[in-house]
C-alpha cells in the first residue's frame, strides 16, 4: 500500500503512530507501532536483548508474562523516539 487511509493521519503517506498496553488474563501485552522503522524495531531487539529476558514478540506487539521483567525504561525510550 503506498499510502495509509484517508482520517489516519493528517497526511495520508505517513503511518500513524501509536502505543497501547492491554492487560490479558495471562499477560500484559504493548502494542508498539514502530512505523515501518525497522530500524528502531530492530534497535529494541537488541537492546531487550541486554536485559537477559526471553523476547516474545509478534509484528506489532511485546508480551510480557510477568510484570517484572516489563522494561519500563526500554519502552519510554522507543514512544519517545516517535514523533
Amino acid at each position: 500500500m503506498a499510502t495509509y487511509p484517508n482520517g489516519h493521519h493528517c497526511d495520508p503517506k505517513l503511518p500513524l503512530t501509536y502505543t497501547a498496553i492491554a492487560s490479558q488474563k495471562t499477560s500484559i501485552n504493548w502494542y508498539a507501532n514502530f512505523c515501518g522503522d525497522e530500524e528502531l524495531r530492530q534497535w529494541f531487539i537488541d537492546e531487550f536483548a541486554k536485559t537477559g529476558h526471553r523476547l516474545d514478540m509478534g509484528k506489532s506487539w511485546i508480551r510480557f508474562k510477568k510484570p517484572e521483567v516489563i522494561p519500563y525504561d526500554l519502552i519510554t525510550t522507543v514512544v519517545a523516539k516517535h514523533t
